[in-house]
């Protein structure tokens, strides 16, 4: 084996010597390092360096920021031993507000932080994603849709609602606890979106169908009659109001009737023609009666005995007649018994009331104090009294009638309710000329 020369010897003993005194210089270099807490993006670590400022130690860890990012203390701070640095990424987030887009940066990392620093963070708001959501350094999309104040107006006072801003006013109706239904009206339409409407206003409108019966009027047809005395009217045909039944709608608003519409008209009942007889056989005056003085009474029974048997039998003849004639006219009531103090009679009288044209030409007055009688002359005046109560009136003959068996007078209303109720309808009268 062949020895090694002293002088290797020495020199790998001066390099290992050199090599122990450079270990000992690198310990000390290692302990001159300073502690510093790194925060990125909220993750924490330790980490120990040389860095003189915060730009070296973020470049010595390779971690890069913009000019949006957050860095506490400034990247030309000095780093000291036990410094924390604190890294806060910014993220792109982009909104979509009530229909309106706009992107803006943030270093929130969750949702509900980002809202917070936004200002859109009521809890009223509808957001399109969780609020606890992480937001990573690519960002995210997100739709608010914010609340809106609706006014609704009724009949019974204003409310006001909160909606989401992209709703109609249907929603804030519906809100407000107002059902809509037709034939309902809203002023806007309930289709209208609340962001173009701050307010609303509700009629509750409903339809009610209604029959209403409507009466039709009948004509009045006048026939000539040769066989009726002049001015005599005799109806052969009583008139008959028809009858139309139309369909209302009637249209109520809020409570209150506001209009009708007619739907549909449809006669039930046609109207009957009334025929009446107008008498054209001209009048003939009733010549006056005239009565025996009592002095030619007298005169006539101071006569001789077979004079007076005569008279007497003549006279009873007489009287015999003019009963009859009395029985069969006075009680019918058909015609006044003429005598010297003027026309006098007794029957049954009624009341008429419709209005139509006289016998005598003038219209008909229900209120006058007329009446009707068959053949008494026009104008004559009677006193007419009931029997029953004793009460009179004083009427005037323009008219003819009544056609009824039994009757001689018609006496216009306002006539007879001076002695008789409505009610009566009919009265026994005596009557007298005046």
């Amino acid at each position: 084996m062949k020895k090694l020369s002293r002088g290797p010897i020495i020199a790998l003993s001066s390099v290992l010597g050199l090599g122990l005194v450079g270990g000992g210089s690198a310990a000390a270099i290692a302990l001159d390092k300073d502690t510093v807490t790194l925060t990125a993006d909220g993750s924490e670590k330790q980490v120990s360096t040389r860095a003189k400022t915060v730009q070296q130690l973020l470049d010595q860890q390779g971690i890069s920021v913009s000019g949006r990012d957050v860095v506490q203390p400034s990247l030309d701070t000095p780093i000291q031993d036990g410094a924390a640095v604190t890294v806060l990424y910014s993220r792109p987030v982009t909104l979509t507000v009530d229909g309106y887009k706009v992107t803006r940066w943030t270093t929130a990392r969750t949702v509900d932080a980002a809202l917070r620093q936004l200002r859109l963070d009521n809890p009223k708001n509808i957001v399109s994603t969780n609020r606890s959501t992480t937001i990573g350094r690519q960002g995210l999309s997100l739709d608010i849709t914010t609340l809106k104040k609706v006014e609704v107006k009724t009949a019974k006072g204003t409310t006001v609602v909160e909606v989401p801003s992209n709703a109609t006013l249907a929603e804030a109706l519906k809100k407000a606890g107002v059902t809509f239904a037709a034939p309902d009206v809203a002023s806007p339409a309930i289709t209208t979106p609340v962001s173009q409407a701050a307010a609303v206003t509700y009629q509750d409108v409903k339809h009610r169908p209604i029959i209403a019966k409507e009466e039709l009027p009948f004509r009045t047809i006048e026939k000539e009659d040769s066989t009726l005395a002049k001015g005599t009217r005799k109806v052969v045909t009583k008139g008959v109001k028809g009858i139309r039944e139309n369909t209302i709608r009637q249209v109520w608003v809020d409570g209150k009737r506001a209009k009708d519409q007619k739907l549909t008209s449809k006669v039930t009942r046609k109207p009957v023609d009334e025929v009446i007889l107008v008498g054209t056989k001209e009048e003939q005056k009733p010549e006056p009666v005239k009565t025996e003085s009592k002095t030619s009474s007298k005169s006539t029974s101071s006569s001789s005995t077979s004079t007076r048997s005569s008279s007497s039998t003549s006279s009873k003849t007489s009287s015999s007649t003019s009963s009859k004639s009395t029985s069969s006219t006075g009680s019918s009531g058909s015609s006044a018994t003429p005598k010297a103090g003027g026309y006098s009679g007794s029957c049954e009288a009624s009341m008429y009331w419709d209005p139509q044209p006289t016998a005598s030409g003038e219209q008909f007055n229900p209120w006058a104090m007329t009446a009707a009688h068959k053949t008494l002359p026009m104008g004559t005046r009677l006193k007419v009294t009931n029997v029953a109560t004793g009460k009179s009136v004083v009427v005037r003959i323009n008219d003819r009638g009544p056609y009824i068996a039994g009757r001689c007078l018609d006496l216009a209303k306002g006539a007879f309710l001076q002695i008789a109720p409505e009610s009566a309808g009919v009265a026994q009268v005596t009557y007298v000329q005046v």
